[in-house]
């Protein structure tokens, strides 16, 4: 199985700075809470974990390409 490889930039900063277009200064600087989420006072910092625990599945993601392509020992 071949898997094919994107560059990072060519879907997921796209995606990123399209969700934030639709959000004002104000938008970000709202309170925000979650259960998950202690630490996250506005959305702005909800959105940047978001954001960066997204570059977590990117790597996974490429880790588990490269082994899964690796040949037999």
């Amino acid at each position: 199985m071949i898997l094919k490889r994107l560059p990072l930039s060519s879907w997921l900063l796209p995606t990123i700075s399209c969700a934030s277009a639709y959000h004002s200064a104000e938008d970000f600087a709202a309170p925000y809470s979650a259960a998950l989420e202690p630490e996250a006072h506005d959305r702005c910092t909800g959105y940047l974990r978001t954001a960066s625990h997204a570059y977590h599945h990117v790597g996974r993601t490429i880790y588990l390409s490269k082994e899964v392509t690796k040949p037999a020992p």
